[in-house]
């Protein structure tokens, strides 16, 4: 898991700073031999890391490969993550599919076919652009 944080100044909230957290490559598994993500106490580690991410009062973003549809199951998957997709659609992480988890692509805005709340935030690629705001310190 790569993570970039970011301080992200928002017009509609002229004195609201906060942190975007930025994280990708997590390829959530099945909990079969081949899920890497069940090594090593991740799971511990991202809970403890979104309870960071909230008490911070942050925005979420997933850039791609959150699950690893190559190595198991869509359904096996989604069904074994549903309360990590509770906990990222209360907290309205941003979600980006990436080349594991593609197969979730033509599935951007179908309702039906994905009803979790989290699925509402998904996209395709894009290009982001962000403007740095500074700060002035005084001397």
């Amino acid at each position: 898991m790569a993570v970039l944080r970011i301080m992200v100044y928002s017009a509609r909230m002229n004195t609201d700073l906060r942190d975007l957290y930025v994280i990708s490559d997590l390829h959530l598994g099945d909990g079969g031999c081949r899920d890497n993500f069940e090594l090593g106490g991740r799971p511990a580690q991202f809970e403890a890391f979104l309870d960071h991410v909230e008490r911070e009062k942050g925005r979420l973003l997933i850039l791609g490969d959150l699950f690893e549809f190559w190595q198991a199951n869509i359904g096996a998957v989604l069904v074994r993550h549903e309360a990590l997709l509770d906990r990222l659609a209360r907290m309205k992480a941003r979600y980006v599919v990436g080349n594991h988890d593609v197969d979730l692509l033509p599935l951007i805005g179908k309702r039906r076919f994905l009803a979790h709340p989290f699925f509402r935030r998904m996209s395709g690629p894009f290009t982001l652009t962000l403007t740095v705001a500074r700060r002035r310190r005084k001397l």
